[in-house]
């Protein structure tokens, strides 16, 4: 069974609000780049709305990907406020568990995906990203990372067109078909 994390808000769950939106992709851009202090993450965790994430289009065709793959959420925002919003738009049955790093402690790139190997117990996992900088970051250190966006050059427009690449590409030939059924 494929282990999938996908990277919120960005895939499944997005911000309302523009600004809120900037300012999350700011904190990203901070944590990635390994150039964190504390006291500015903190400035960000609090000036960000993360009380308010609005569902995308194809979230829930994550319902179809739940049935043969675990699906796990990433984010750096708070693990409570990211569950009520998959609560709120009955997402919750489809995720096995929510990743929530703490934005405050600092860690550099390779300590970000060795902490996301801890939890998923092995290095057999695909990580999800609509962030060309953070896919980057993830294949350099090991990982798969596939990158979902709108950019030209992207195999993924949007979620929907992996589920359906993924489905396509899961049927099993060495199934036994009846002499009846040919």
């Amino acid at each position: 069974m494929m282990t999938l994390v996908i990277n919120v808000p960005g895939l499944l769950l997005d911000f309302y609000s523009q600004k809120s939106r900037k300012k999350y992709e700011e904190l990203e851009g901070y944590i990635l780049s390994e150039k964190v202090e504390d006291k500015k993450i903190n400035e960000f965790l609090n000036d960000l709305d993360s009380t308010k994430l609005k569902i995308l289009e194809d979230a829930y065709s994550i319902e179809e990907l739940s049935y043969r793959s675990r699906i796990f959420v990433f984010s750096y925002l708070n693990k409570y406020y990211i569950q009520r919003a998959l609560i709120q738009f009955n997402l919750d049955s489809f995720i096995t568990d929510v990743i929530s790093l703490n934005a405050s402690i600092p860690c550099s790139q390779k300590d970000l995906v060795n902490k996301i190997i801890s939890i998923l117990h092995g290095k057999n996992w695909i990580f999800l990203t609509h962030s060309k900088i953070q896919a980057n970051i993830f294949k350099e250190n090991g990982a798969k990372a596939i990158l979902i966006s709108e950019e030209d050059g992207n195999n993924f427009k949007n979620l929907i067109q992996f589920i359906d690449f993924t489905s396509s590409h899961k049927i099993d030939n060495t199934l036994y078909v009846s002499k009846g059924c040919k």
